[in-house]
């Protein structure tokens, strides 16, 4: 899977919401949003062999895979195979989403009209174009999807329920490849959105998990019973789509950023000095935080081994208060040797933000400023 991104193209920009390709150019797929309308298209080497368009794609991938080969470059073809697929499939593109006035609710996240192209060559020509498979069809560009029951025990907490169109959208176009945070009721309040999505299916092991509900009903509980200590944004109303429960909404962590982005934004003294006065009192905070998760049964590590605590799941806001979104985590009925397995990592993995991985910014920090 590909990175995500933004393409401007005939000054639209296209929101790449996915892709994948092989690097012997037999294959590759791309998904995008224009214009308030979701684009699949597959390109297929058996299809479009010795056209134009195959030696260009070849041409950008030859050297992808190759020892040597950088994320950087790597990333750089990948937007060049981009703006090849999209370039070639512009006149659809251009038919079936035109420049419109969008939409900006938040129901059109759970219901997009969504195409499917494949490239083709015109028959007794070189010349490629995309066409229609199927579509449109209704779904979502990042996977959300209303629960048609009541199995999150979300209603009758006493939370203000709004629908999704009538919640507005705050982040740009250009920032949706990896779907929205920041809504907008009409009360004018933002909230940050913690939406349903849909099951996942893990490569390898075929494991069924949706993370989205996990933390949704982890959220729903620390509002029936509170954490004593801050830490965890609290939960603010619920999303409603088409009578189905949605989603929640969370406090606003104001101009919140991720820990890694807060020690990479130091660049004199006086923020280093800053930051070597905040870090203990950090990591109390969310060494509370995760004892008082324990004590509840809820753990941020999970069998997956890159998933847990590290510097990009933790947030720092303007007020320099840090904080630990549960977008990530799992619930042990009782305790059992998995559970304090768990525990384990996740108390390790606090000591290696703290420790490590903070003692290496500070002294990258002091050698860059000159502080001793």
């Amino acid at each position: 899977m590909m990175s995500s991104t933004t393409k401007a193209v005939d000054t639209v920009d296209h929101v790449i919401l996915g892709g994948m390709h092989d690097n012997k150019a037999t294959k590759c797929w791309l998904r995008l949003l224009r214009h308030g309308v979701v684009f699949r298209i597959d390109a297929c080497a058996n299809d479009l062999e010795s056209t134009p368009l195959h030696r260009q794609w070849q041409d950008i991938l030859e050297a992808t895979g190759t020892s040597g080969t950088t994320f950087d470059d790597r990333d750089n073809r990948w937007g060049q195979l981009c703006d090849l697929l999209i370039k070639t499939s512009l006149p659809v593109l251009q038919q079936l989403a035109p420049k419109v006035p969008q939409d900006r609710s938040l129901r059109g996240c759970y219901h997009t009209p969504t195409y499917y192209l494949q490239l083709v060559r015109d028959s007794g020509s070189q010349e490629v174009r995309a066409s229609v498979t199927s579509g449109p069809v209704d779904e979502s560009p990042y996977g959300f999807q209303a629960a048609k029951e009541d199995g999150l025990g979300a209603f009758g907490l006493g939370l203000k329920q709004h629908r999704s169109c009538d919640v507005k959208i705050v982040e740009t176009t250009a920032s949706l490849s990896m779907g929205p945070r920041k809504v907008e009721t009409p009360d004018g309040t933002v909230h940050c959105l913690q939406a349903c999505a849909q099951d996942s299916k893990r490569l390898g092991t075929d494991h069924i998990s949706n993370n989205s509900r996990d933390a949704i009903r982890t959220y729903l509980h620390l509002h029936r019973d509170p954490l004593k200590v801050p830490g965890v944004p609290a939960v603010s109303g619920l999303v409603v789509d088409e009578d189905a429960f949605a989603g929640i909404l969370l406090q606003d962590i104001q101009s919140a950023e991720c820990l890694a982005a807060r020690f990479g934004a130091v660049t004199t003294l006086e923020g280093l000095e800053t930051i070597r006065r905040l870090v203990s009192g950090w990591q109390a905070r969310i060494s509370s935080v995760v004892v008082a998760l324990h004590d509840r049964g809820y753990y941020i590590h999970d069998e997956v081994p890159e998933l847990g605590i590290d510097q990009s799941v933790l947030f720092v806001d303007e007020k320099d208060e840090i904080w630990l979104p549960l977008s990530q985590i799992s619930q042990q009925s009782e305790m059992t040797d998995h559970s304090s397995e768990l525990m384990k990592k996740d108390e390790e993995a606090v000591r290696r933000v703290f420790g490590e991985y903070v003692s290496e910014e500070l002294a990258r920090l002091e050698a860059q400023t000159g502080s001793t």
